[in-house]
């Protein structure tokens, strides 16, 4: 799927450099759509949804550690924290006229928080079969810390295919998500050398954060979230506890959710669905005019 008028651009998160994606007109005064999203994953994964809605501006973003962006420090670990404290940094310096925000999974868990502690600055929330990180009980942080370390002094070697195809069939086979979704993942998110085609993203993502937010941090931050939050989950997309998520849900002011049949990247599979609902709930808080 090829995206006229699409602009590389790269972005500077505290010193680490970041690739990006602009579509649409941008000026002074544009509050642009950031688009995040999920582990593993890179801004490809907003290209149908881009297509779909040309005239929105546009900035797909890849994740540090993720797509074409700069990897952390071979001794840094990859805390759900840091990827808040890149995007505090981007938006608060180069868009203080506000930003709306666009995430799935991983990203959506990043824009649900990040909209708690810039409120002053997020002016919608659109959340893709996701809302708030994982967190865990305060017990297990012996053995999350335990298990973490080990894997940071064992590190996951890089896996090679002879041929992108087959990276996308090895996708495909451990996720419910199209051919066409996994080879467009791959055309943003692969590299080659003389060993042949692997992921791009940094080996170390497989590891496991060293820390993780308890429940109760995730509901304070959430309770600070200003803008309407529009939620599209996946009716078979990932299994979140119920409990949790409701509890996630209870906290927001203005929220809105809408259920569609589809897996996990069902805005890549059937992104005129997912267009549909979103430009329903921009037009439902007088925002849709503002982005088209």
């Amino acid at each position: 799927m090829i995206l006229e008028h699409a602009r590389p651009c790269q972005l500077d998160f505290g010193g680490l450099t970041g690739h990006g994606l602009r579509l649409g007109s941008f000026n002074k005064e544009t509050q642009p759509l950031i688009a995040v999203h999920g582990w593993l994953d890179n801004l490809g994964s907003f290209i149908p949804l881009m297509h779909s809605n040309p005239t929105w501006p546009w900035l797909s973003i890849d994740l540090i550690g993720h797509g074409q962006s700069a990897w952390r420090a071979s001794s840094s670990y990859y805390y759900f924290f840091d990827y808040l404290c890149d995007f505090v940094s981007l938006i608060e310096r180069d868009y203080p006229q506000g930003v709306h925000l666009i995430g799935h999974s991983l990203g959506a868990a990043i824009v649900s928080v990040l909209a708690g502690i810039v409120p002053e600055l997020v002016k919608s929330v659109v959340l893709l079969d996701g809302l708030g990180p994982l967190t865990h009980d305060v017990s297990a942080v012996a053995a999350q810390l335990r298990l973490s370390l080990y894997q940071h002094k064992h590190p996951r070697p890089r896996r090679y295919y002879a041929e992108k195809k087959l990276m996308s069939l090895a996708r495909q086979k451990k996720h419910t998500i199209s051919l066409s979704a996994c080879d467009l993942l791959i055309e943003h998110g692969f590299s080659k050398d003389d060993k042949g085609y692997t992921w791009s993203f940094d080996p170390k993502l497989f590891h496991l954060s060293p820390m993780q937010m308890t429940q109760e941090q995730v509901l304070s931050l959430l309770s600070a979230v200003q803008a309407p939050v529009l939620l599209i989950k996946a009716l078979e997309g990932y299994p979140f506890e119920e409990t949790l998520m409701n509890e996630h849900i209870a906290m927001l002011r203005h929220f809105t959710q809408n259920n569609i049949h589809g897996a996990h990247h069902v805005h890549m599979d059937k992104p005129e669905e997912v267009s549909q609902l979103i430009q329903r709930f921009y037009a439902q808080h007088a925002l849709f005019s503002s982005l088209s």
